[in-house]
């Protein structure tokens, strides 16, 4: 194999990662651990199914069709697989998640930069979004080599700053059985 093969199989593994790994996956496994307490491994193995399991069969599933969603959504039928395929990418989209990220990375940055505005902040994400990935050929290069490296470093100050931190104590748990926490984290999971 050749070194730019090697290359471009680790910026196309690192793009996958970055994509797959959002800030839910960031909050939502904390906030599980505080409601599971002692059960925390049994709910983040429901988190796992929904939260990564399911996007990564998806994913093979697109590998399949070459990526042609088109042909994957036509065998529910025409306009089915069209309202389908509409429909998440919706929720992917303007609907669902890139609100979310806009409005979780806004009220992060406004902690420490009081004056920015939620209006100039959206227009600002959504223009550097548009010109990063306006270029569909370039869009696994530019998140693989350069948008995961900050991932990871800023991932690592975060667990950094959170291993180093005073233990926070909770206050009273109530006790849950280890299916429901699997329960629990399997819902999650779709957030």
């Amino acid at each position: 194999m050749t070194a730019q093969a090697q290359s471009i199989i680790i910026a196309t593994g690192f793009a996958m990662f970055a994509m797959f790994f959002g800030s839910g996956n960031l909050i939502f496994p904390v906030g599980i651990g505080r409601v599971a307490a002692e059960h925390n491994m049994w709910a983040n193995f429901g988190l796992f199914i929904t939260a990564v399991l399911i996007p990564f069969a998806g994913l093979c599933l697109m590998l399949l069709y070459n990526g042609d969603q088109t042909t994957f959504f036509k065998k529910i039928g025409y306009w089915p697989g069209k309202i389908v395929s509409f429909a998440v990418l919706g929720l992917i989209g303007p609907f669902g998640v890139l609100p979310r990220c806009i409005a979780f990375s806004y009220s992060t940055l406004s902690l420490y930069f009081e004056s920015v505005t939620l209006w100039s902040f959206t227009l600002t994400s959504c223009v550097v979004i548009f010109l990063m990935s306006y270029k569909e050929n370039d869009v696994v290069g530019l998140i693989g080599n350069f948008l995961t490296p900050i991932l990871l470093i800023s991932l690592g100050v975060i667990i950094w700053n959170g291993l180093s931190a005073d233990p926070i104590m909770i206050a009273e748990q109530i006790s849950h059985t280890p299916w429901e926490m699997v329960k629990f984290g399997f819902l999650e999971g779709y957030k």
